[in-house]
C-alpha cells in the first residue's frame, strides 16, 4: 500500500488481522504505541492473545515484536510502562515458553543504503526525532531527556561506524537549526509532524523516514512469509500503521498461497 493509498481511508486502532495458511496462523496485533498500562486496547489485546494461544495450542509458535527483543519485567504493568506492548507481549512469550524474534532489518546495512541518497546529518536527525517521540510516549516521571539520547546515539553510532563523527545532542542542535532555520526545542508535535511517513508534509527529514519505513516494510513481510512457510504459527505485536500498510501483501501472498 502507497502513503497516498493510505491517507485516503480511515482506521480504527488496535487494528488486527488473521490469516490461515495452509495448517499455520498468522495473528496480527495492530497497536496504538503507548506506554500506559491504562489504556483500553490491553483488553482487546488480551482477549486476542488468548484466542491464538488457544488455536495454536497444538502448533509450532512464535512470537514478533516490533524494534528489538526488550527486557523483561516482572509484571504486566511495568512491561507496558517500560516498553508498551512489544514488552507486554515479551512478557507472555516467556510466561507461555513461546519463542520470541525482532523482524528489524540490520541497523549497519540501513544506514549504508540510506547514504546513497542522504547526507550524514540528514540521516542523523531523522533517526534522532523518531526517537524522540518514543521519549514522548513514557509516562512520568521520565529518564532525562539527554541522557536518553545520548545513551540512543552511542548505540547508533556503533551501527555507523563513521570515524570522526558528532553523535552528540549537541550536534542535533546544530543540525536542527541548519535545517529548520530555528533554535532546537523538545517539540512532540514537531517530532510526530516529521516522522510519520504517510501524513507528514515533503521535507528531508520525511524523505529519510519514507525510506527507512518502505524498506522495513519489505524486511518485516518478508520474515513473517519466511517462518509461516516454514511451518510456524505467528503472533505479531507491531504498531498499527505497519499492519494497515502490510495487509494488502500479506493477504495476497497468504491467502492466495492457500
Amino acid at each position: 500500500m502507497t502513503s497516498e493509498e493510505y491517507v485516503k481511508k480511515s482506521y480504527n486502532f488496535p487494528y488486527t488481522l488473521i490469516i490461515k495458511h495452509k495448517e499455520n496462523l498468522l495473528y496480527y496485533f495492530g497497536e496504538v504505541h503507548t506506554n500506559n498500562p491504562d489504556h483500553n486496547q490491553w483488553g482487546k489485546f488480551r482477549e486476542f492473545w488468548e484466542e491464538f494461544l488457544i488455536k495454536t495450542e497444538s502448533k509450532k509458535r512464535i512470537v514478533f515484536v516490533e524494534g528489538g527483543i526488550p527486557p523483561c519485567e516482572d509484571s504486566e504493568s511495568k512491561n507496558i510502562l517500560a516498553n508498551g506492548g512489544s514488552g507486554l507481549t515479551t512478557f507472555l512469550a516467556i510466561e507461555n515458553k513461546i519463542e520470541i524474534y525482532s523482524p528489524e532489518p540490520d541497523r549497519s546495512l540501513e544506514i549504508k543504503m540510506l547514504e546513497e541518497k542522504f547526507s550524514r546529518d540528514e540521516i542523523i536527525y531523522a533517526y534522532f526525532a523518531r526517537q524522540s517521540v518514543v521519549w514522548h510516549r513514557f509516562m512520568e516521571p521520565r529518564i532525562d531527556f539527554s541522557k536518553y539520547i545520548n545513551n540512543y546515539l552511542n548505540k547508533l553510532s556503533k551501527h555507523a561506524d563513521w570515524k570522526d563523527y558528532d553523535f552528540s545532542i549537541d550536534n542535533i542542535k546544530r543540525i536542527h537549526e541548519n535545517i529548520f532555520g530555528k533554535k532546537f526545542e523538545n517539540d512532540l508535535s514537531l517530532f510526530k509532524s516529521i516522522t510519520d511517513p504517510y501524513f507528514s508534509d515533503d521535507n528531508v527529514v520525511v524523505r529519510v523516514i519514507r525510506q527507512i519505513s518502505h524498506e522495513r516494510e519489505i524486511f518485516i513481510v518478508g520474515e513473517i512469509l519466511r517462518f509461516i512457510k516454514s511451518g510456524y504459527s505467528i503472533f505479531v505485536e507491531y504498531g498499527g500503521s505497519h499492519l494497515v500498510v502490510q495487509e494488502p501483501l500479506l493477504r495476497e501472498m497468504l491467502e492466495i498461497g492457500e
